[in-house]
């Protein structure tokens, strides 16, 4: 008389399939957890201001030199040319600076933020050339050192903008 087990062909457990099968799931499951904190590190979210709570500090410094601005009549238009040039013509009152700081600020990727200075020219105006891409969307901060302060933002599609006193 034949046992059953004697005519069953029986492997180790690690040749057969639904051992590993089983084991895979959970694996998987690390791997794809692994892979995530991995991604989620690489590409983490940059702050657009690095510090908080100084800029909340500054924030009524800066409303003083907006007013300033307001006061003295400061209104401009700035046009973005070929090659990264930048034009900046005022309206009626014009500073008597002969170097303007415009910071360009990106809304989303503070690591392209630059700053850049405008001289100026004979007509009154003001130049300078961005050493990278002005393309896009950005806020444009205009001043003179702490003396007075103008803020806009520029378009994606558009070349001009106006500076008025907000």
């Amino acid at each position: 008389m034949n046992s059953l087990n004697d005519d069953l062909d029986v492997e180790p457990w690690y040749k057969q399939f639904w051992p590993w099968f089983i084991m895979a799931l959970p694996a998987s499951a690390v791997i794809a957890g692994i892979t995530t904190v991995v991604i989620a590190y690489k590409n983490a979210d940059s702050l657009v201001v690095d510090d908080y709570y100084k800029e909340g500090k500054a924030i009524n410094l800066r409303i003083a030199r907006i007013k300033e601005a307001e006061n003295r009549g400061y209104t401009a238009t700035l046009e973005r040319l070929k090659g990264n040039f930048v034009y900046l013509k005022f309206a009626s009152a014009k500073p008597i600076s002969e170097q303007l700081t415009l910071d360009w600020v990106h809304p989303t990727h503070s690591e392209r933020d630059f700053t850049m200075i405008l001289n100026r020219q004979a007509d009154d105006s003001y130049q300078g050339q961005a050493g990278q891409a002005t393309d896009g969307r950005w806020y444009l901060r205009l001043s003179v050192g702490d003396e007075w302060l103008l803020k806009t933002e520029i378009g994606v599609a558009s070349s001009n903008t106006e500076f008025n006193p907000k």
